[in-house]
């Protein structure tokens, strides 16, 4: 089970301070935790869900394992008509974890995703008009 409450060390400004962002957890289900973020309402949503499975051998395989973690953030702004409207910000992290992959092996490729997802040079075009 992952910790309740959950503090992210946040670099908001992008400019190397951080601001800690505490999530708690509201509910818990099998292999499934779901946390409120800083300002979190019934009208604007901030969620933080993680969700795991458990692997199924077959045969010679040990199997696979599979977590994700999903974080919304729901947002509000001036719509084509220039009325407010309200839409989610979603971003999946999603592993597959063969059971026969080492702790080190996952540690690299975490650390991996952890540099990419922090670049600007790479996240702000993609999430701009989808420069790939």
């Amino acid at each position: 089970m992952q910790p309740s409450p959950i503090t992210i060390a946040t670099d908001v400004l992008n400019n190397g301070t951080t601001e800690n962002h505490v999530f708690e957890r509201v509910r818990e289900e099998t292999l499934k935790s779901i946390y409120h973020g800083p300002g979190h309402s019934g009208s604007l949503k901030n969620t933080l869900t993680f969700i795991a499975n458990d692997p199924k051998p077959s045969g010679n395989y040990p199997g696979v394992q599979k977590s994700l973690v999903k974080r919304t953030m729901e947002v509000t702004g001036p719509g084509n008509n220039g009325l407010d409207v309200k839409q989610p910000i979603v971003v999946t992290f999603e592993v597959s974890k063969p059971e026969i992959a080492t702790d080190a092996q996952m540690l690299v490729i975490r650390q991996e995703m952890h540099a990419l997802i922090d670049s600007d040079a790479i996240m702000t075009p993609l999430n701009s008009r989808g420069v790939i």
